[in-house]
């Protein structure tokens, strides 16, 4: 079990220990009450931030190409709007 103190600020914030933090593994928490003096925290396990570790592993030249192909999107759909009006 892992087991560490805090406090709490003038404001009610807390800060987690980083072990804690890391061990919980999520930056996105849920607080429940329980018999009115204890605090479960719970993580939520979000898509976004799950993903986001996979990020790191894809080369800059592949980002680039998805933005120009967006970017070339882009253009083409505004063009062909404009052709259709004229």
């Amino acid at each position: 079990m892992l087991a560490k103190s805090i406090t709490i600020s003038s404001k009610g914030q807390i800060s987690l220990p980083k072990e804690i933090v890391k061990h919980l593994d999520s930056r996105a928490l849920r607080l429940e009450i329980l018999n009115d003096n204890e605090v479960k925290i719970i993580p939520i396990r979000d898509v976004a931030g799950r993903l986001s570790q996979y990020a790191k592993n894809i080369d800059s030249n592949d980002w680039n190409a998805v933005r120009e192909q967006a970017w070339l999107e882009s253009i083409k759909g505004r063009f062909s709007r404009e052709d259709k009006n004229d």
